[in-house]
């Protein structure tokens, strides 16, 4: 029993053939979780042990994982193919052609548990990882095996779902655009949205490659649009606050909101309270009033406070207001 275990282990490393299809590109790739051996299998004893599958100390971790010397040796034997086998599908695809920057592990990677500036070319699109990738965990198998099934493209644009794959999600890389068109002053759009979160940075756009190179800090979506499409997200910096009583006897509160990207008919909320009354600077700042009564109502001790511009882009402040602690108004 435990040598056709062996066999099923073996077989399923050796259908990897690594692609992760940035290109959109039908590639042999790693099997789905489900497919692969369950976290606790031997085998991940073994990789953990081993520099690279093929190595020489293969049989001896085998064993220390507790797999018998027959079936060592045969398991062994099969994983020390799985460095040409990459390297032939690889090859197959073009990933390692001329010009192509593709990593080649076969010939050029002494550790796959620490494998530095892993990237694959496919000629449409190119990632690099800029973590060191341990490229015999399982946690990138499945990670790896969801570029597949995970990952859509199109012109200009790389949408990859990670969240499947939670310890991997915030794995930065280099991720290179190509064929994207003709372009003044591209943009990255993170999931559909301006990148306020910095999540993209160092963009390059080559026009005469038509290649776009950046680094995402992270897998979401992403997409290539003109700077000037993209309607600018307020931005607040300081919010005032301060309460004071009308000329009617009514409790009032009066934020003054400090920041950039207000529109004329910006709207301002407390809470879920909008405000009665906003008006906005000349030199950009918001002032907006609150009927104290109507927020008391909310029965919370700290609000946020949004701004919504008349295109929607909104804008949350990160602290909240504590109410107990807004000053009275000085005349």
């Amino acid at each position: 029993m435990k040598n056709k275990k062996v066999c099923k282990i073996t077989a399923v490393f050796l259908s990897l053939g690594i692609m992760l299809s940035i290109t959109g590109v039908s590639i042999a790739s790693p099997p789905p979780a489900s497919e692969l051996p369950a976290e606790g299998d031997p085998i991940w004893q073994i990789f953990a042990e081993l520099p690279r599958p093929d190595d020489s100390e293969c049989a001896a971790a085998a064993v220390n994982a507790g797999i018998d010397s027959t079936g060592a040796a045969q398991m062994c034997a099969d994983l020390a193919n799985m460095p040409d086998t990459i390297y032939t599908e690889m090859t197959a695809e073009g990933m390692l052609g001329s010009g192509r920057l593709t990593t080649n592990l076969r010939d050029d990677v002494t550790d796959w548990r620490a494998v530095e500036n892993l990237t694959f070319d496919h000629g449409d699109g190119m990632i690099q990882f800029t973590q060191p990738i341990n490229f015999m965990s399982r946690d990138f198998m499945v990670f790896m095996g969801n570029f597949a099934s995970y990952m859509e493209t199109s012109q200009g644009a790389i949408d990859f779902d990670a969240s499947l794959v939670a310890s991997m999600k915030s794995m930065g890389a280099i991720l290179t655009m190509r064929d994207v068109g003709d372009y003044n002053d591209p943009a990255i759009l993170v999931d559909g949205a301006e990148d306020t979160d910095e999540v993209v940075s160092g963009l390059v756009y080559d026009r005469d490659a038509q290649t776009l190179t950046f680094t995402a800090a992270h897998f979401t979506e992403f997409e290539a649009v003109e700077s000037s499409s993209i309607a600018p997200t307020p931005k607040i910096t300081k919010v005032k606050a301060r309460k004071f009583t009308s000329k009617s006897g009514k409790e009032r509160v009066k934020l003054i909101i400090y920041g950039k990207n207000f529109k004329k008919k910006a709207k301002v909320k407390l809470g879920s309270k909008k405000a009665y009354k906003v008006k906005k600077k000349r030199d950009g700042k918001i002032i907006a009033y609150f009927s104290m009564k109507e927020i008391n109502k909310l029965g919370k001790k700290k609000l946020k406070v949004r701004v919504i511009n008349p295109d929607d882009k909104l804008k949350l402040f990160k602290k909240k207001l504590k109410l107990n602690q807004i000053k009275v108004l000085e005349n």
